[in-house]
């Protein structure tokens, strides 16, 4: 289903780059959408925001086939999960600038490392040309 975070819309907040639902990182879009097929995990994300769930789904349908979307909205890593070594050389498989650009933005929104941040532009800097 399609779920739009509670900070999107109106308002001063903003919506994170990504959400960890369920262990996996999820890339929440420019509208503040992202895509979820965990009810328990919508349960427990509409409470933390003190939300009614059927508040933040937008569609019950499911994302469209891969074959149909540049990408499937999910980022290969989570930074927050691994060391900056291990993240340099994560990030040099990556060879898709907007997927550099969320990780980059998932980096500052969670760990904010001065190095990892470093990295993943050099990467994105190697990858625009």
């Amino acid at each position: 289903m399609r779920v739009k975070h509670p900070y999107a819309g109106d308002g001063d907040c903003v919506p994170p780059a990504a959400v960890d639902v369920a262990g996996e990182t999820v890339a929440v879009d420019d509208d503040g959408t992202f895509e979820v097929d965990n009810e328990a995990w919508l349960q427990q994300f509409a409470a933390a925001h003190d939300v009614a769930p059927d508040d933040l789904v937008v569609s019950q349908e499911g994302p469209p086939p891969d074959d149909e979307v540049a990408g499937s909205g999910t980022l290969p890593i989570n930074p927050e999960s691994h060391t900056v070594d291990d993240l340099r050389e994560e990030i040099q498989t990556i060879d898709d600038a907007e997927t550099l650009r969320a990780l980059r933005n998932l980096e500052a929104d969670q760990k904010n490392r001065e190095t990892a941040l470093d990295a993943i532009e050099s990467r994105l800097a190697d990858v625009e040309g």
